[in-house]
């Protein structure tokens, strides 16, 4: 039998819950952050975790993509998307929403 391969633990990248980016750690957000080619501030020592944290929500986390029809089921479905989209206190208006001429009367 062959000998079991070992693994290079150095060149290991580390599994990451991309949805509880609260849990990493402020270099473990950078990393990610630089990675997808998100511009930074240039001073990293002094800025703050939470900013960090803006960052990663607004750049790197999902959005929901979905378009929905304009029948009585999508209509429901559209109405609890705003809804959570509000929840979720976005600063830009998500691009998946309805045209205004599509929104409901009762949002």
């Amino acid at each position: 039998m062959a000998a079991p391969m070992e693994s290079d633990t150095t060149t290991a990248i580390p599994k990451i819950d991309w949805l509880y980016p609260e849990l990493l750690s402020k270099e473990g957000l950078i990393e990610i952050l630089s990675q997808r080619f998100v511009k930074l501030p240039d001073d990293l020592e002094a800025t703050t975790k939470d900013s960090l944290l803006e960052l990663y929500y607004r750049y790197i986390i999902p959005r929901p993509q979905r378009q929905y029809r304009l029948n009585r089921r999508g209509r429901e479905m559209t109405r609890k998307q705003v809804i959570r989209a509000k929840k979720r206190k976005a600063t830009e208006r998500d691009t998946s929403e309805p045209a205004s001429k599509y929104e409901l009367k009762s949002i």
